[in-house]
């Protein structure tokens, strides 16, 4: 503690050294930053470290300026050379003298107790506090440090300290912030927010735009000098935006900062650490052992410490980042000193990686160190292939092999670039992709998981091509990874594997397969997954579900792949899904179109959204399917002759696994001409059908032979439909052909009550047509029923209404009012499943206790107890329960023979 006190008077390097310094020019005032200062005020020590070049002298003489006539603060700058506490305490002590404090004159002795207990002593004796800001010593030396803790304990609260530095003091730090008597400011919070960035640019007139503003932010880290090293760069630049691309760290200005105020002070050990782990981004445990030795972990601790441009990660101790700037600094200088070593070491990252299971992280280290075979060969090993086939923005192994050349060779990395194509729409690229891959296994290039995978990226790319073999293809590829396993093969590419299976059922028109394959990979429809996928599964979902006859699934899948929502116009969301483009996001304007067929005369015909959309269309399966709305909504609205005219002339010609549109096409024309009361022609119709055993072929012959009178053949169809038929349309048209049968055995009641079914069932699903299809004795019982104007425009001839319900509303054998059934069992079968769910209610458990035995979801079960009291037609559980003891259901005797198969829960529960 030896030293003399330097004179106060005309020494004009000791005044600036004791002032405030002057702020630059073009200083921002950033008013969070003085804001943390200021509640300083209490807290004995302030401490703002950050490496070199972070603002902290400019932040705190900016602050010291706006509170001069609020506080007595007091300013020490040191320079190069002042290290030891000699020059210490003869700088502070002058400053002190200067703030008023009256020291003893014999305050250089070298007794330090002295020295601290007199300088206590002369504090205490003040009548306000004084804040001493030391900038730029860093406090390493123990007994200086034991004497400013002596001097703040004893000081009777009337001196504070604001340390600028690049290194943490010596003072014991976790004990002020356990006491509450510290406030740290960090790099981080010195670091320039963009606003504060954009402010900093106009004061040196350089014009950026707020992205290109964030992005310099996002590349200097905020850090102060990286921003002002920036500007020179960008300075008088006629494109600041592209310059702001190219501000790199390894050369100009930053460069030399780095080396001089960095590098340079650093040993060749510490310089060869940081060289050694300089090539990873992000600095984690065990990957610092890897590549930088045993105790490399503890050593980059220490240089965190030190004020390096090395930051640890706030959340994660133990993790660390290098500043960008210095990043690029010190991989250069690793090409340029220490080539050789590069390579190995991203090897050795590569393996850990590797071993660690950070897929990502191996293949770009592996790209890093050009062995382009290695990284391809460890995304084929294990099947991650479905980030590259979905093209998702997001992953890096899709920014990895973006960069892969031309020229890299094998059968991974062939299968590769067709997963690429494949997720970018590439399809021809795609297939000689996969034909230079197996031409690599052909050769001798063997990996195991090759062949699989090229199974399942060829299947995806027939679906996507729309290529009649797709669904053999998609079929062998489920089979594939079925037999393989799902502990091999990743949930994502099977996902993609079995929704692309999906969709070439439905397009071989296995519909009802074809909807259980769907909506079991796409899940919720509210989750709209995808849309980047080569063949985006919710459009196909809407399609197969309005095929179905379930429009209102139909419409949530619809409102899935468009991004509209369910209650949305039907044209609207038509308009939504062509502005998109892509012929598999039409399919859900087709299946729009389709349910707005379905629904009869509801809107005028040019709101549909068929010419909206038409123009999109290069599938003959829309272009079909589109043409048949389009005509059954002329038909709709009267204008007969114009949906013949589409019928017969506005359908492309077909490939042989679409014939079952053909079948549609053929049962419309059925329809049409029968109410031309063209029975050759409906007979003709009639044998062109490939499926005459289908359930809409069987119902539209049925109508044939109600014209002809042939009614054994129409009991005959009756009693053929297929078992498992469950659309709502289809059954509301069997129950209308019913009807007809009834009226011409001269059982009026019962057809009454048919229709009644039909109208009972068409408001949920708002389905007209079949109702508006009706043979000629239902249009006469619905005419005798007509209350009001005929609605939809339609001729009365064709037209049904409401019936009026005449008949007396009678009270069973259980005391439950409802309406007589014939048949004495419930109109619409009960599913197994409905079925158990009245068991159990007959046992009197709750929804929770009957959702726990039967492993379902509260809602699953909710949802079968609605459907239990609407074929019932009663209104309460314990109502179901009686009527279903009197129909005999609970004890095994079937209420029907036809079975109604249970519809899949699409909601993602139970």
């Amino acid at each position: 503690m030896s030293g003399r006190v330097p004179e106060t008077a005309l020494d004009p390097v000791l005044d600036a050294r004791l002032a405030v310094p002057v702020l630059p020019a073009h200083h921002v005032d950033r008013p969070r930053l003085i804001a943390r200062l200021d509640s300083s005020a209490e807290a004995p020590i302030t401490l703002v470290s950050a490496p070199a070049g972070s603002g902290k002298t400019v932040l705190a003489a900016a602050w010291a300026q706006a509170r001069a006539e609020d506080r007595d603060i007091g300013w020490v700058s040191f320079e190069a050379g002042d290290e030891s506490s000699g020059s210490f305490w003869p700088l502070v002590l002058t400053r002190l003298r200067r703030s008023d404090v009256r020291l003893s004159r014999a305050c250089a002795h070298d007794d330090r107790r002295f020295l601290a207990k007199d300088v206590c002593a002369a504090l205490a004796a003040r009548s306000r506090s004084l804040t001493l800001v030391l900038d730029g010593f860093e406090i390493a030396d123990r007994q200086l440090a034991e004497d400013l803790e002596f001097v703040l304990g004893h000081c009777d609260e009337r001196l504070r300290l604001v340390m600028l530095t690049r290194a943490d003091p010596l003072i014991p730090l976790p004990r002020h912030r356990l006491r509450g008597s510290l406030v740290e400011i960090r790099a981080r919070d010195l670091a320039f927010t963009t606003t504060e960035a954009t402010q900093l640019l106009r004061r040196h007139q350089i014009a950026l735009g707020e992205e290109a503003a964030t992005k310099l932010v996002d590349r200097t880290r905020g850090w102060a000098a990286g921003l002002r090293f920036a500007m020179l760069t960008l300075n008088g630049s006629a494109a600041p935006e592209v310059v702001v691309e190219r501000i790199v760290g390894d050369a100009g200005n930053i460069a030399e900062f780095l080396m001089s105020e960095v590098l340079s002070a650093q040993t060749a050990e510490t310089r060869s650490l940081l060289l050694a782990t300089s090539i990873v981004d992000l600095l984690r445990p065990g990957l610092i052992e890897e590549l930088g030795g045993p105790d490399a972990s503890r050593r980059l601790a220490s240089l965190a410490r030190a004020g390096m441009l090395i930051e640890e990660l706030p959340d994660l101790p133990g993790w660390y980042c290098y500043h960008p700037f210095l990043r690029d600094l010190l991989r250069a200088e690793l090409r340029r000193t220490d080539a050789d070593r590069l390579i190995p070491l991203q090897r050795r990252a590569a393996s850990w990686y590797a071993r660690h299971d950070l897929l990502d992280d191996s293949v770009a280290m592996e790209a890093a160190a050009g062995a382009w075979a290695t990284a391809a060969q460890r995304v084929v090993e294990v099947f991650a292939l479905a980030p590259l086939v979905e093209h998702q923005d997001s992953s890096g192994l899709v920014r990895t092999f973006a960069q892969m050349p031309t020229d890299a060779a094998g059968a991974a990395a062939d299968l590769v670039r067709a997963a690429l194509a494949l997720g970018q729409g590439g399809l021809v690229e795609c297939a000689q992709a996969l034909n230079a891959a197996r031409s690599s296994l052909r050769d001798g290039t063997f990996v195991t998981a090759v062949g699989p995978a090229a199974q399942v990226i060829d299947a995806i790319r027939a679906t996507a091509a729309r290529e009649p073999a797709a669904l053999e293809l998609t079929t062998a590829a489920c089979t594939m990874i079925s037999e393989t396993g799902s502990a091999l093969i990743p949930l994502e590419l099977t996902r993609l594997a079995r929704g692309c299976h999906g969709v070439s059922l439905l397009r071989h028109g296995h519909l009802e397969a074809a909807y259980l394959a769907l909506v079991e990979t796409a899940g919720n429809p509210s989750q709209r997954g995808s849309s980047d996928a080569p063949v985006p599964l919710a459009p196909h979902l809407a399609l197969a579900s309005a095929l179905l006859d379930r429009p209102d699934e139909a419409r949530r899948w619809a409102a899935a792949a468009t991004g509209v929502s369910v209650e949305t116009d039907v044209a609207e969301a038509g308009s939504a899904s062509a502005d998109i483009g892509t012929t598999e996001l039409a399919a859900a304007a087709v299946a729009l179109a389709w349910v707005r067929a379905e629904q009869g005369p509801g809107a005028e015909l040019e709101k549909s959204p068929h010419d909206v959309v038409a123009s999109h269309f290069d599938d003959p399966l829309h272009q079909t399917l589109i043409c048949l709305a389009r005509a059954r909504l002329a038909c709709a609205h009267g204008d007969h002759r114009a949906g013949l005219d589409l019928l017969l002339h506005g359908t492309p010609s077909l490939p042989a696994h679409l014939a079952w549109v053909e079948d549609l096409r053929q049962v419309q024309l059925i329809h049409l001409h029968l109410i031309g009361a063209d029975l050759e022609a409906a007979d003709r119709a009639v044998a062109a059908l490939h499926a005459p055993l289908e359930g809409r072929a069987l119902l539209a012959r049925g109508h044939v032979a109600v014209a002809r009178g042939d009614w054994t053949a129409v009991r005959a169809c009756l009693a053929s439909l297929p078992p498992t038929e469950s659309a709502v349309a289809r059954t509301v048209a069997a129950r209308v052909l019913e009807a007809e049968l009834e009226l011409h055995r001269d059982h009026p009641v019962r057809a009454r009550l048919l229709l009644d079914e039909a109208f009972r069932l068409t408001p949920a699903e708002r389905l007209w047509r079949p109702l508006h299809e009706a043979p000629p004795r239902v249009r006469a019982l619905l005419a005798s029923g007509r209350t009001g104007k005929t609605p939809g425009g339609l001729p009365a001839s064709r037209a049904p209404l409401r019936l009026q319900r005449s008949e007396p509303v009678r009270t069973n054998s259980t005391g439950v009012e409802g309406r007589t059934d014939l048949a004495g069992a419930p109109a619409i079968p009960l599913t197994p499943k409905e079925r158990e769910v009245l068991g159990h209610l007959a046992e009197l458990l709750t929804t929770d206790e009957i959702a726990v035995a039967m492993f379902v979801s509260v809602n699953t079960v909710r949802t079968h107890v609605r459907h239990i009291l609407r074929k019932l037609g009663v209104s309460r559980r314990n109502q179901a329960v009686r009527r279903a003891r009197t129909l005999r259901l609970l004890d095994g005797e079937p209420g029907r023979p036809v079975p109604t198969p249970r519809c899949p829960d699409i909601t993602g529960f139970g």
